[in-house]
């Protein structure tokens, strides 16, 4: 969990005070939003997609890209790349940057 948090301070401080308010369960994050009927019975972008007038559409989309993302073999195969026996004290978080760069660059 404190990688993300770490994340949303560098790439999405201004979504910040939302996620802080998702944590807590507070307003526009209501308590039946969290009941195991709710979350058990509802797919997580239709979760996050009944809360489209309530939260900002930057918090809505960072959430879409979470829920859809598919850890398909292009990027196991560009991580494998990137990350090898050669470069194996490149670290996770500068293994991802150079991923996000390199498929940036091959679209």
């Amino acid at each position: 969990m404190d990688q993300g948090m770490n994340y949303v301070l560098e790439y999405h401080l201004e979504i910040m005070s939302e996620i802080l308010k998702f944590k807590a369960q507070t307003t526009p994050f209501k308590d039946y939003l969290f009941s195991n009927n709710a979350l058990n019975n509802t797919s997580s972008i239709t979760w996050w997609l009944a809360l489209r007038n309530n939260i900002s559409e930057k918090m809505l989309s960072l959430n879409m890209q979470l829920h859809s993302a598919v850890a398909s073999s292009a990027v196991l195969s560009t991580f494998g790349f990137i990350y090898s026996k050669v470069r194996n004290r490149l670290g996770i978080q500068k293994a991802g940057k150079l991923i996000t760069i390199f498929k940036h660059l091959n679209k």
